[in-house]
């Protein structure tokens, strides 16, 4: 492990001691298939990282877990490029607008009107903010969106410079910053360049990195700006992690790895891999920096580098997928007794013939978009087979809430534990399952449906009632 001092602008200063003697760099993995890997989050145990083929590609979620490393190849149609949570919930945000937000296990896609990559995302409180915008080769112009309440809606647009990054009411961008109070973004001038990731220990402790051809690292007091010289890194910055009581471990291009712990910089004797490195995360205790072969051409892959003490080798699992529909079947058949489903109709409407079941929740914005389509559905088909509302609300009041507010006269039921699409491997809400008379999914929709759609499953379901 090398030292190397750092160099506040006009003033050096002595290399201290390293704050984890004996801890070492090591390659984690240098191939991870389906996508360079952008940015890591940890949920409970598993260390989450999202990324994806960048630039119109498929999005993957690679998951670390006692110490096997698992990839869902397909997560997404599009690249995410950041995820972000708290307690349970977290939010993948990417290209082209995506959003799949996380609730207690059940992902839901939420994707935002916009044609613009979404380079970052932070919740907190429950609320989140996502920014983005193009890119500098694309004009660079940048915009904000915020989740809150289940909905999301355009915080700002037309930002004279793409966003990348919130932290904690800190946002940069592409010589850009501001301050976001909740509400609305305020510009900052501290002279800031390419920025890419902001993080701090506290909102007085706070860290900012990016660059073109050289590192930019600033730090923030409470009270101003300053620019640190990280030169002796030698690469652009792309992505800094930090906490209290932690050094500020920052990511770079060219296997560019390291932490600045006081005045010192701790970081491997040479270089372990020629990749970038996009984002650093702490897992356990370990830090993490993922990324991948950015910048070229064809396939992707993703890079894992750590940091830590004594850890075990990480063995590769391979692609992950949702359970095919024979499976699925076979799930369903067993994933429908009664005892599982409360509220008006339980699962008394399952039973022995066709049905169509839909799993929604009362903070899932597309859900409830699409329940006034799903109970007309439910009318158009009435004595012919049912229709069932399945909430999976942790408690019914907020369900049935929204059934008075809707006027729904469909059948409903509830699974407040979210078993039943657990069971089914349901990929996001809403999510809609055709099931003949034998229990077996004949069809399946993973998206708030349209007019097209219910004649679709109205055809689909008369063709099983008389095949």
């Amino acid at each position: 492990m090398t030292l190397l001092p750092l160099l506040a602008l006009g003033c050096s200063t002595e290399p201290v001691e390293s704050a984890a003697p004996g801890a070492d760099f090591s390659l984690v993995a240098s191939d991870v298939g389906g996508g360079a890997l952008l940015s890591a989050w940890s949920e409970g145990e598993a260390l989450l990282m999202v990324g994806g083929q960048i630039g119109g590609g498929a999005g993957i979620l690679a998951r670390l877990d006692g110490g096997e490393l698992c990839v869902e190849a397909d997560f997404a149609d599009k690249t995410p490029w950041w995820i972000h949570g708290e307690g349970n919930d977290w939010v993948a945000v990417g290209e082209s607008g995506l959003v799949v937000y996380s609730h207690d296990g059940v992902r839901t896609r939420e994707d935002v009107p916009t044609e613009a990559t979404l380079y970052g995302a932070w919740m907190e409180g429950g609320d989140v903010i996502a920014v983005g915008g193009r890119s500098a080769s694309e004009g660079s112009v940048g915009e904000a969106w915020r989740r809150r309440d289940g909905a999301w809606s355009a915080l700002a647009s037309d930002l004279p410079g793409a966003v990348y990054k919130a932290w904690n009411g800190f946002v940069v961008g592409d010589n850009v910053a501001y301050t976001y109070d909740g509400e609305s973004l305020s510009p900052v001038d501290f002279g800031g360049g390419h920025l890419l990731t902001v993080r701090g220990r506290d909102t007085s402790d706070v860290y900012a990195v990016g660059g073109l051809g050289q590192p930019e690292l600033w730090h923030y007091d409470g009270a101003a700006w300053t620019e640190l010289d990280a030169s002796a890194l030698g690469q652009p910055l792309n992505g800094v992690w930090t906490a209290p009581g932690e050094p500020a471990w920052v990511a770079g291009n060219f296997g560019v790895v390291g932490g600045l712990d006081g005045d010192e910089w701790i970081v491997p004797g040479t270089p372990l891999t020629a990749d970038h490195l996009h984002a650093a995360w702490k897992h356990g205790d370990s830090v993490y920096f993922v990324g991948g072969n950015l910048f070229d051409g064809g396939e992707k892959h993703g890079t894992i580098v750590r940091y830590g003490e004594g850890d075990e080798p990480v063995e590769d699992c391979g692609a992950v997928a949702s359970l095919p529909l024979v499976a699925q079947a076979q799930a369903a058949t067993t994933a429908f007794p009664a005892s599982q489903l409360t509220g008006p109709t339980g699962a008394t409407a399952l039973l022995g013939k066709p049905a169509v079941v839909n799993f929604w929740a009362s903070w899932c914005a597309p859900c409830l978009d699409e329940l006034p389509l799903l109970d007309q559905l439910s009318a158009r088909l009435a004595g012919v087979a049912p229709v069932v509302a399945v909430s999976v609300d942790t408690a019914w009041g907020p369900a049935s809430g929204v059934v008075s507010r809707l006027g729904l006269k469909m059948p409903l039921a509830h699974d407040p534990k979210g078993l039943l699409p657990r069971a089914l491997s349901a990929p996001s809400l809403p999510a809609t399952y055709v099931i003949d008379a034998h229990g077996q999914v004949t069809s399946t929709l993973f998206r708030a449906m349209n007019a097209a759609d219910v004649e679709s499953i109205e055809a689909q379901v008369r063709a099983l009632v008389s095949p």
